[in-house]
């Protein structure tokens, strides 16, 4: 691992290593994060696998209209979905938008927001899928 991923991981790490509330989690995700990485919005959301959905459970930074703490939605035809699937994490930037919006009809409130770059790692505890970072 290189030394630029260390430090961010170890200023995750200690940024969230107190936390006891999941939004004291995701605020200290955001404080050793920017910075870091540019991001315009970092959300934490809880994944029911088999109800197939998507929770938004913390969210902060840029406006995605319906899509505030408490939202929920399918994981289907969705970049999260595709992330759990493909048992890893999930990114895509640079390309043409109306190429994602084709893979992911779901995806259409995120580009009217102005966001065109995307990352989504799902997060497992004993081998299940039960959150995703966004």
């Amino acid at each position: 691992m290189n030394n630029q991923i260390q430090e961010t991981v170890g200023a995750v790490a200690a940024a969230t290593a107190n936390a006891v509330s999941l939004e004291a989690f995701g605020l200290g995700m955001v404080t050793a994060l920017t910075g870091q990485i540019a991001f315009d919005r970092f959300n934490i959301g809880m994944i029911d696998l088999p109800q197939n959905l998507f929770h938004d459970a913390f969210v902060f930074g840029h406006n995605v209209s319906g899509r505030t703490t408490g939202h929920q939605r399918t994981l289907d035809q969705s970049v999260v979905g595709a992330a759990i699937h493909a048992g890893d994490g999930f990114y895509f930037g640079h390309e043409d938008p109306v190429q994602w919006l084709n893979c992911f009809p779901h995806f259409g409130p995120v580009l009217d927001s102005g966001i065109r770059a995307m990352l989504a790692v799902p997060v497992k505890q004993a081998g299940k899928v039960v959150s995703a970072l966004v």
